[in-house]
């Protein structure tokens, strides 16, 4: 605990059980968690840098992106909750959303603080407030794994580190939201911390291959034999410069030429195998399917649909409910609204799958109309002479509507339309 007395804050009581997170520093090298030509390290912590770092992983950034965008992909709407229309509120929160601030709109602000959410698990932003009634509240992103959650009196909740300075905010200045809660550590996990020793793995596996599959790592040898003397110099130039690198095929004059493998060069030896394994795991600790980061592909597209819908569930969801959380509590209750933020859910393809199946059923069982049938389904009504009538009246009145007018002949043609026989799926 912490307590404010003059210019003094004096701490006493159990003490953080992690250091604070900061982000001052730079972090330009991962160290080596597994390497065939280097010594096995233990892995560091998963500090703040170390975090950073690794999201610019070329499979993490994948990973991010795919999330984020599947995030600012769905469209949202404001919900009254009580029996008034609230436009104006409406109106209000549509402005603070559709620009928290001078310089943000919804897609850039909200993909800034997801990001610090899926790679450190805190979403954080500062909440100001503005002078137009028509826009009463500006919100700022902040960096939140250089915030730390404090305890002392009602003044201060959180204090940001700022190059060593520390700058307190209140509960009504700031809002931290976490996704996951521990009772070890006032920090969240996030996806990214949950797969940092793969990440690490996967970027030493990078690093290795790329030394195999280059000239760093040399494959052969060369013997041009004992009695070569200074022609071994003048051979090596000539190799060197006039025939790597090209598609020029070497002559030589000499009595002969062997070589021996002196480094592996089979896919084998870059471990695709395993980094496929790696990259897998990662993108299964987002909640992301493998296909989608290119490990494996598939033609079928029901399996594509249903691992889309697999991402939006897993890697997807989550976050929508977290910016839900975010809007409702720290927005629209702390401006008293009678409004609820929410993202606009889509039907999964299981639930539209049943939903065809129950409709189906209820117009063979002459419950619903054509037309009702086709409003329940997201269609347009036909809205023709017999379409509003159950399956059996349309089929028959169509019958003989055909019957009697036959195909083409100019008593078929009205004003309005006819339907042809058809049968309804």
């Amino acid at each position: 605990m912490q307590l404010k007395f003059g210019q003094y804050i004096l701490s006493f009581g159990r003490k953080r059980s992690e250091p604070t997170r900061v982000t001052s520093d730079t972090y330009s090298s991962v160290m080596p968690f597994i390497s065939v030509t280097r010594q096995r390290q233990n892995l560091p912590k998963p500090n703040a840098q170390l975090l950073r770092a690794f999201s610019q992983n070329t499979v993490v950034r994948m990973v991010l992106n795919l999330i984020a965008d599947g995030v600012m992909g769905k469209q949202w709407e404001l919900v009254s909750t009580n029996d008034q229309p609230n436009d104006e509120q409406k109106l209000i929160i549509g402005n603070i959303l559709g620009q928290p601030n001078p310089q943000d709109d919804f897609e850039s602000f909200f993909r800034a603080i997801l990001e610090d959410s899926l790679v450190g698990d805190c979403m954080c932003f500062e909440k100001a407030k503005a002078g137009n009634p028509q826009h009463p509240m500006y919100l700022w992103t902040v960096d939140g794994m250089s915030v730390d959650l404090v305890i002392n009196t009602d003044e201060h909740r959180y204090a940001q580190l700022n190059g060593g300075n520390r700058t307190y905010y209140t509960a009504d200045e700031l809002a931290y939201i976490k996704r996951v809660s521990r009772t070890n550590t006032p920090f969240g996990l996030s996806p990214l911390e949950t797969a940092f020793s793969y990440i690490a793995a996967l970027t030493n596996a990078f690093e290795y291959s790329a030394d195999v599959s280059s000239d760093a790592l040399p494959k052969y040898v060369l013997n041009i034999g004992k009695e070569a003397g200074q022609k071994i110099e003048e051979f090596r130039n000539y190799f060197v410069n006039d025939c790597m690198g090209t598609v020029s095929i070497p002559i030589v004059a000499t009595d002969k030429i062997e070589s021996a493998q002196i480094a592996p060069v089979s896919e084998e030896a870059t471990f695709m195998g395993y980094q496929s394994f790696l990259m897998g795991i990662i993108a299964y600790s987002f909640g992301v399917p493998a296909d989608f980061i290119g490990i494996s592909k598939s033609n079928d597209r029901s399996t594509l649909l249903e691992k889309l819908q697999l991402m939006n569930e897993n890697g997807v969801k989550p976050y929508l409910k977290l910016i839900e959380k975010a809007v409702n509590k720290h927005i629209i209750g702390e401006l008293g609204y009678n409004l609820r933020f929410q993202f606009i859910r889509e039907e999964t393809l299981e639930e539209k799958q049943k939903k065809v199946t129950l409709i189906t059923t209820q117009v063979a069982s002459e419950l619903i109309t054509i037309d009702e049938a086709r409003e329940k389904l997201g269609y347009k009504p036909l809205d023709t002479e017999f379409s509003s009538e159950t399956i059996s009246i349309y089929k028959a009145k169509v019958n003989e509507h055909w019957q009697i007018n036959g195909f083409g002949s100019a008593k078929a043609t009205s004003d309005k339309t006819v339907d042809k026989p058809k049968e309804v799926s």
